[in-house]
């Protein structure tokens, strides 16, 4: 008898379910030049709804302790503010440049381990510039072929010949740029363009996150990297999220709808620029935006269905449950509680039989550790709520 009537309430239930966002984000400095024609290319920052301006822990690199190791890494110190010693922590870290080809999802499939794709990569592609080094490798691979050198340490001569061509340098504390043979090994326009041809499955994916008229309208050699000198650079945030190095949560100051069709318009956007201007002043703190773009269904019982509900209402149900539950310092509406039952979005909903609004926040990554005090925690990536109506 109870198991028939806990059916018939969920029966009863009709659920507006909120989850799954597009993430992007960028700091104030990257809302401007050729670095946001090219966000304004990518459709996680084309679609987003909403925005969160965060605090976090001001990092940075120790420009004068970089250094290039003989496994083909960079050995690096990252300074992490800390607002409450009034000091910068020193975080100490070894960043292998074999991770960003490794990370392209059409090298990443193709190898079974990173370690994998290094040594295949320096025994097939890598050719030294210098004729000395040729012959160094040229010797060692020999030698491996006859016997005499094992695979482990054929791996640590061309290692150690590739550490040696590896260039760097800091323009500012916050990026390095590059010069890593591998990408340049790698590097053909035209292999390029016949694999894509060959295995446009494998490419599309790639494909499928941009705009492709409008990142036509980037000029590539104005971005940081793409140079004579240099063929990549890592932005700090870069490194952090690669590495999954802890550099604290992100504090959640102020959430808004973007109110834009292009992401260039979002530098007009006054609020934020207010916002951004007020918590800029802090020494051990800088500020992030974060763009989310989120999807809408409804659960009736435990069946799942597209929802009918207008994407504006949906955006305006996800602004207000996003404040209604970190209660972010500088937000005024949907704070408080009072008043709920009069909300815009809270009517629609039930005009429509809604119950239950369910919203899943979960997004992996250093950068998306998101709190506030209201909350009581230091930030987690995964925030799961739910608001009876």
């Amino acid at each position: 008898m109870c198991e028939r009537l806990d059916n018939c309430w969920l029966q009863k239930m009709k659920t507006f379910n909120l989850e799954g966002p597009t993430w992007a984000f960028f700091t104030p400095e990257q809302m401007f030049g050729e670095e946001a024609k090219l966000r304004a290319a990518h459709k996680h920052y084309i679609n987003a709804d909403l925005y969160m301006l965060t605090k976090m822990n001001k990092v940075f690199f120790d420009t004068k302790k970089t250094r290039v190791t003989r496994d083909g890494s960079l050995s690096m110190v990252l300074h992490v503010g800390n607002q409450e010693k009034k000091e910068f922590d020193k975080i100490k870290l070894k960043f292998p440049l074999i991770i960003s080809t490794y990370t392209i999802p059409s090298v990443k499939e193709t190898f079974s381990s990173m370690k994998e794709c290094f040594a295949t990569l320096l025994y097939r592609q890598y050719v030294p510039r210098s004729d000395r080094k040729k012959t160094v490798v040229k010797i060692a691979k020999g030698l491996h072929r006859r016997g005499i050198l094992t695979d482990k340490a054929l791996f640590k001569v061309l290692m150690l010949v590739y550490s040696t061509e590896i260039k760097f340098e800091h323009k500012t504390p916050y990026e390095v740029s590059v010069y890593d043979p591998i990408i340049e090994c790698t590097t053909d326009n035209e292999k390029a363009k016949l694999a894509r041809q060959k295995n446009p499955r494998r490419y599309e994916l790639n494909d499928a996150n941009w705009d492709l008229e409008k990142k036509k309208e980037v000029n590539f050699d104005e971005l940081p990297g793409f140079n004579e000198t240099y063929n990549a650079t890592f932005m700090v945030d870069q490194v952090v999220n690669l590495l999954d190095v802890d550099v604290g949560g992100q504090e959640v100051i102020y959430i808004g709808k973007t109110e834009q069709d292009d992401f260039n318009r979002l530098s007009a956007h006054n609020k934020l620029n207010k916002l951004n201007a007020l918590h800029l002043r802090d020494e051990y703190k800088s500020n992030v935006v974060h763009l989310l773009g989120f999807k809408h269904y409804e659960t009736i019982g435990f069946s799942n269905r597209n929802s009918n509900i207008k994407n504006s209402d949906a955006i305006s149900t996800a602004e207000a449950c996003l404040i209604n539950y970190f209660k972010p310092r500088d937000n005024t509406h949907y704070v408080d509680d009072s008043g709920a039952d009069g909300w815009k979005h809270r009517k629609v909903l039930k005009k429509k039989k809604y119950t239950n609004i369910k919203v899943l926040l979960d997004i992996d990554g250093q950068y998306t550790k998101f709190y506030t005090k209201h909350l009581g925690h230091q930030g987690k990536n995964s925030h799961d709520f739910e608001f009876r109506i």
